[in-house]
């Protein structure tokens, strides 16, 4: 007779453990009936990204560029952004978002004071040691707003927000941007980078493959202060819609709008007529009307990405407030233009598995018009590399770029060749 295995005894069920009140408060949450923050994260999060790179010139030493902005004479290695964010669950349907960049300038800029091409120095005595020097830097808050989500197709954000536009400036972090710099018309601003007012937006699924969203926002426009001042009644408004269809690959198209007025002015004391009283006067030192409207698409297919984005920028001249200046280089005074700017960019790669390996190349074309003559500046661009993503929150980028400008025109017609590497990681 074989011998029956003995019975495998029962678990014992698992002790429940209860955390109180104080235990739950510490991590962000409550049970207390009708609670706001029931079941919600309320501790506040930090995360964000950085990169450090090099730019080299490929240029002849005879080329009128080199030492030109930011094509400097010999390689160069740099620390660009470091980004943080910053955000909270207030409640399960209210949040705020913050971000900040930290930032080495001024220091090593053009001194706009200067006529001799001085550089800002920002070395200070360090009094916690003995009076050394050291250089301080600057930070520049890029986001801040808060946000209150009624339903998936109804949002609300009040504060300063990225403006929702095109591809570029929305995924503006530099991990998930795959060349090294900005294309033309993403660096020009044909659109505002950012806005300070009003935002709604919102999505909701029209079939199992096909996803519509949009956004609307009314904002102070731009400005020398536009972030915490308005110098006219002119709010900007901004408009954009999408399209994603996610039934081969994912291809999302859309289009945006922006109309606003620029306006610098200062605002002087004096006497009012009465002799007695003090009376403020505004100067208006320039002013225009900008309207600009964009269409853009991305496609991703397996490790295929295709992406396109199409810029153009209106800017009229209010006339009473079209003020020139004399130009020390032709002795003349110039009075500002209307002007009329478009660009456009197409970007194409492809991501192997192997080592997160990205082939890819970027043809770029920015058609302006100077503020001062007729004349029209055409800037063709394009740029080759490699962006390597062994993990996904670190990427590897080199490439080489080249620019070519019309003969003619009072920009060198020599092209522009730069090689620039990157390293950018998200924390």
């Amino acid at each position: 007779m074989e011998a029956q295995p003995a019975p495998v005894p029962e678990a014992a069920p698992a002790e429940e453990v209860e955390l109180t009140d104080a235990e739950l408060a510490a991590m962000g949450l409550s049970t207390e009936p009708g609670s706001a923050s029931a079941a919600v994260d309320t501790s506040l999060k930090f995360s964000g990204f950085a990169d450090v790179g090099f730019i080299s010139p490929a240029l002849p030493t005879s080329s009128e560029f080199n030492g030109a902005g930011a094509v400097n004479r010999h390689t160069s290695f740099y620390v660009g952004n470091l980004n943080l964010y910053l955000t909270k669950n207030l409640t399960s349907s209210i949040r705020m978002m913050g971000e900040i960049r930290f930032m080495l300038l001024p220091n090593g800029s053009p001194d706009p004071d200067s006529a001799t091409g001085q550089l800002i120095n920002t070395n200070v005595d360090d009094y916690t040691d003995f009076g050394r020097p050291i250089q301080w830097g600057g930070i520049n808050i890029q986001r801040l707003y808060i946000e209150w989500t009624a339903y998936r197709a109804l949002q609300f954000r009040a504060g300063q927000y990225l403006t929702p536009y095109g591809i570029w400036n929305v995924d503006h972090g530099s991990p998930t941007i795959v060349p090294v710099q900005k294309p033309f018309i993403i660096g020009q601003q044909l659109f505002p980078e950012r806005q300070v007012g009003l935002e709604v937006l919102g999505q909701f699924d029209a079939s199992a493959h096909n996803s519509l969203g949009y956004d609307l926002t009314l904002s102070n426009g731009t400005g020398p202060v536009s972030t915490y001042k308005d110098f006219d009644r002119n709010k900007a408004v901004t408009g954009r819609a999408w399209w994603r269809f996610d039934g081969f690959g994912e291809l999302r198209i859309g289009g945006s709008a922006y109309y606003g007025r620029y306006t610098a002015a200062t605002n002087t004391a004096g006497l009012a007529e009465d002799g007695v009283h003090v009376k403020y006067t505004e100067h208006i030192q320039s002013s225009y009307d900008v309207l600009s409207l964009a269409a853009d698409l991305k496609w991703t297919y397996g490790g295929l990405l295709v992406q396109s984005e199409l810029i153009t920028q209106q800017r009229k001249y209010i006339e009473s407030a079209r003020i020139g200046a004399l130009n020390p280089l032709l002795g003349e005074y110039l009075a500002p233009n209307d002007k009329l700017s478009w660009g456009a960019y197409g970007l194409i790669g492809y991501r192997f598995e192997w080592f997160g390996v990205m082939p890819y190349l970027l043809v770029q074309r920015l058609d302006t018009n100077d503020a001062v003559n007729s004349g029209r500046t055409v800037t063709n661009g394009f740029s080759a590399g490699l962006n390597v993503r062994p993990i996904d929150a670190l990427v590897f980028k080199i490439e080489y770029d080249e620019g070519h400008f019309p003969k003619g025109s009072l920009i060198s017609a020599d092209p522009v060749r730069l090689i620039q590497g990157q390293i950018a990681w998200a924390f």
